[in-house]
């Protein structure tokens, strides 16, 4: 594990199992969003974020066999997954159960396709599905820059 120092004041991020940074540019993306009550405009904005470094297409809430399709196929160069959910909704800490659970399961994760996950809010992700992530950024909360910030840490050009 390895942890980034802050780039503002506001700003935490952990990377585990890291594979990036992604160096290459005008690649084919696949921004998946795996969430649950978080702002809906946080995705539309990554999505455009993302579009600086290759044709981007935005897959909400997919489930696992498109998402195992895409991956075994290698259908794109890069999968980031937004995922999470608020602090409060159930207890503190992410379960085994609905929609997280329903697009995680399959194992699709682990194919040639690299994946990387991004949470911009709850802490926990790693609780439940530490064994299926290889690469996740926590950014403990959403503010102005911090999609710009995960960016960086993507792709760190």
């Amino acid at each position: 594990m390895e942890w980034l120092q802050p780039q503002s004041i506001f700003q935490v991020m952990e990377i585990v199992y890291s594979i990036i940074p992604i160096r290459t540019q005008n690649i084919k993306i696949a921004h998946v969003a795996i969430v649950k009550q978080i702002e809906a405009n946080i995705v539309s904005e990554f999505s455009k974020g993302l579009t600086k470094y290759g044709q981007v297409d935005e897959l909400i809430d997919p489930g696992c066999n498109l998402l195992k399709e895409i991956a075994k196929k290698n259908q794109y160069d890069l999968i980031v997954v937004t995922i999470g959910c608020s602090q409060w909704f159930g207890t503190n800490q992410i379960t085994l159960s609905g929609l997280i659970a329903r697009n995680m399961m399959q194992g699709w994760m682990k194919y040639n396709t690299p994946v990387v996950f991004v949470d911009f809010g709850n802490p926990y992700i790693h609780e439940e599905y530490e064994g299926c992530i290889d690469t996740l950024i926590y950014t403990y909360g959403y503010a102005k820059n911090t999609i710009n910030c995960v960016l960086k840490k993507i792709f760190e050009l």
